[in-house]
């Protein structure tokens, strides 16, 4: 571990392999690291994307957005991929509506699938999830969605998990 330092919750940061974001996974289980070209709208950090947990959420502030825009998660380790799927709440109102996959190989950044549609069906607290099936497997480090557009009625949207499998 390195000497003193701590991450925003307080875990040591090791002085090897640090996570590349502000939370520093020392236990089980292991959650990917996620960071995303969106400004976030107050406290809802951008790990909530993939914190296993469909009852919590990241959401975009609630000005400014411009698409396209990314959210980067990083597996930290080659992972097989062969879907994508994003879970949210209020759909109809801070769904993503439009997106494309992209995955790293090392060098590059490569389109999987491109604009893949989102059809949403609530406008409820209910936790919906929609999921894009890749045209073949990939083995990644990190998937990358980027997003081409989504329902903005408060302004922001909302993703409360988003899954790479």
């Amino acid at each position: 571990m390195a000497q003193g330092i701590k991450d925003y919750f307080g875990n040591p940061v090791p002085a090897t392999a640090p996570d590349r974001c502000f939370h520093q996974f020392t236990g089980a289980p292991y959650r990917p690291a996620v960071i995303t070209s969106y400004p976030t709208l107050g406290n809802s950090h951008a790990y909530r994307m993939a914190d296993g947990d469909t009852s919590t959420a990241w959401s975009s502030a609630a000005a400014g957005i411009a698409f396209p825009g990314t959210i980067n998660v990083d597996f930290r380790q080659p992972t097989s991929i062969g879907t994508v799927t994003l879970h949210t709440a209020f759909a109809t109102g801070q769904g993503i509506k439009r997106f494309d996959v992209q995955t790293w190989n090392g060098s590059a950044w490569v389109p999987r699938a491109a604009g893949q549609q989102l059809a949403w069906s609530g406008y409820t607290s209910t936790v919906e999830q929609r999921t894009i099936t890749l045209p073949q497997r990939v083995t990644t480090e990190r998937p990358r969605p980027t997003v081409r557009d989504a329902h903005l009625q408060w302004g922001n949207f909302a993703v409360y998990e988003i899954q790479a499998a």
